[in-house]
């Protein structure tokens, strides 16, 4: 059981494994380290969008 002290919210995922080669890194997951390099670049540049706090 999970108990929370304050307003919490969770996300909890599951699949079938995909039978593939996985680099992490963060929270980056790809197959290769070159593409977890890109990955690293395009949140650096901005490609992935932004959060807006309220």
């Amino acid at each position: 059981m999970i108990a929370a002290k304050e307003n919490t919210r969770a996300l909890l995922m599951s699949g079938a494994p995909i039978g593939e080669k996985i680099t992490t890194q963060g929270p980056f997951v790809m197959n290769t380290h070159t593409e977890l390099m890109e990955a690293y670049r395009d949140y650096s540049i901005g490609k992935m969008g932004v959060l807006i706090e309220e």
